[in-house]
């Protein structure tokens, strides 16, 4: 007879299962908030020249998380895990490379990617309620994954928590993975992530450069950015469509 899950186990596996189905819809409300925020007080710091300082924080942060997303989904090897919005699903325990320094890598690039869009506010404590609301909310979510992988592989999984940290890396832990890097398949199943960074620091500034002046539209360089990134993002996407290759590397690991 199996032993049976304690009771407050139970909730807490129930609540992040409940919020991982829905995890798509927090990122979209951030981005409402930030925008909230820059309309009303687009210059926190009381001088422009603060901006480029923050914008450069803040973009060093956003790709520094689209690189470390693209290494992970450019080297997880096959069978892996899968991707749904429903529940979580995994073939097997990955347990090298990225996943050998922090069990969540891709919580953590989200993670870089939420404060770094942050940054564009200018506000200190706009940043720190984001990277409080990125712990929290994957906090949450980790209870319920890590449980489940718990069940579905035992102590193989009891062995790599012990030894990986789950969010935070430890370097001393890497170990090496037999599948090479792809670039291919990072840029096919993580091109939607580079488009929402780059849409939530273009929303931001014609925000800003609306309460500032009036116009409905950022400076040139942003919208050449924007528009530069876009025809990458449809670029990728129809060749996707074209080739019926939904990506060229096994499943994505369920929402990290």
């Amino acid at each position: 007879m199996p032993t049976p899950v304690p009771p407050h186990r139970s909730v807490a596996r129930s609540a992040g299962e409940w919020i991982f189905r829905r995890r798509g819809y927090l990122p979209l409300a951030l981005g409402g908030v930030l925008a909230w925020v820059v309309h009303h007080d687009p210059l926190p710091s009381g001088s422009p020249g603060c901006l480029p300082g923050w914008r450069l924080a803040g973009g060093a942060l956003g790709t520094a998380g689209i690189l470390l997303r693209g290494w992970v989904l450019g080297t997880v090897p096959p069978g892996t895990s899968g991707r749904t919005t429903r529940f979580f699903r995994a073939a097997s325990l990955n347990t090298t490379a990225a996943y050998s320094l922090v069990r969540h890598p891709l919580y953590l690039a989200n993670g870089l990617l939420w404060v770094g869009a942050s940054a564009f506010t200018a506000s200190t404590a706009v940043i720190s309620a984001t990277a409080v609301a990125w712990w929290a909310y994957h906090r949450i979510i980790l209870v319920a994954e890590e449980a489940f992988l718990e069940e579905r592989f035992g102590d193989a999984f009891q062995v790599w928590k012990r030894r990986t940290p789950r969010l935070f890396p430890r370097p001393g832990s890497w170990v090496p993975s037999s599948q090479e890097f792809r670039f291919g398949a990072a840029l096919d199943r993580d091109h939607p992530a580079f488009m929402a960074l780059l849409t939530t620091i273009t929303v931001l500034e014609s925000v800003r450069e609306h309460a500032l002046s009036g116009a409905l539209l950022p400076d040139v360089p942003w919208r050449v950015g924007f528009v530069a990134g876009l025809a990458l993002y449809l670029a990728v996407t129809v060749r996707r469509r074209l080739t019926r290759e939904p990506a060229s590397a096994p499943p994505t690991p369920p929402g990290r």
